[in-house]
């Protein structure tokens, strides 16, 4: 397990908001492929805020219900706060760690964004989801790739220079590089059958699009104690408060696409 390396705070939810927005339709789509439904029951692992609970809760109706599970309780109060009329599964949480707190199965299927590549061995974190879930049940999860590393055309060499930032401040925490291209043989290798996985997003910077600076700069703000710490970086160093407009300004003035992580949805079902 991997220490979360963002500071919670005011600006990091708002970065975890704007990110699960951004990502919203990409995560549906891979749920909805993998087969979860209407009258389910679902685990969210490392639910975090809930927006992936309840984005999942909107395919169940009813007779659906998801139970979310993190460590944080700073994340989950926010989470709590953020009820929806429009979802009518129900949806409760829960604080805890998957792999040993006493959770109310077995559910119908797992899901999970953004959370694997916080766990380190990913075979053995899967087989703890999947010890939760019913035979023939459903595990399905939204993870980013940092590989190859913030390609651009033509070259942006200020894209390219703070995501390689970014890249590194994440590997030196343990966050997971090849979390996306790993999770096809991590799930085989969990006991999964009828494993697919696709990629279904990527975190973009283009003329008329600024979330890739803005998602770079939050990233940075959100990560800067741990690389003033670390000696990677200081303050004065970035130019954090010009550091987006310079980024926009890089792609605009070449009418130039960077590309950040690719984002990869997989499934597979628990073996009889």
């Amino acid at each position: 397990m991997v220490d979360y390396p963002f500071t919670i705070s005011p600006a990091e939810l708002e970065r975890i908001e704007r990110q699960a927005t951004r990502f919203a339709s990409a995560t549906l789509r891979v749920f909805r492929d993998a087969g979860i439904g209407p009258g389910m029951r679902v685990l969210d692992v490392g639910c975090g805020t809930g927006e992936s609970s309840w984005l999942v809760a909107s395919l169940l109706g009813p007779a659906g219900g998801v139970v979310g599970i993190d460590r944080d309780p700073q994340v989950l109060a926010v989470a709590r706060g953020r009820a929806r009329q429009d979802v009518a599964a129900r949806v409760d949480f829960v604080e805890g760690d998957f792999r040993s707190t006493p959770l109310v199965g077995p559910f119908d299927a797992a899901v999970g964004r953004f959370v694997l590549t916080f766990q380190g061995d990913l075979v053995t974190s899967l087989r703890a989801v999947a010890a939760h879930v019913r035979p023939r049940g459903i595990l399905a999860f939204v993870e980013i790739d940092r590989t190859p590393t913030f390609p651009s055309l033509p070259q942006l060499p200020l894209w390219q220079q703070i995501g390689a930032l970014v890249g590194e401040g994440l590997t030196r925490s343990g966050t997971g590089r090849h979390t996306g291209l790993e999770l096809c043989p991590a799930l085989l290798g969990a006991g999964m059958v009828d494993v697919r996985v696709q990629v279904v997003d990527a975190f973009l910077q283009h003329p008329g699009d600024r979330f890739g600076s803005w998602s770079l700069v939050a990233l940075l703000q959100s990560m800067l104690p741990t690389l003033v710490e670390q000696g990677i970086v200081t303050a004065e160093s970035l130019g954090l408060d010009t550091l987006e407009e310079r980024l926009v300004a890089e792609v605009e003035g070449v009418r130039g696409v960077g590309r950040g992580p690719l984002v990869f949805g997989a499934w597979g079902v628990v073996a009889a």
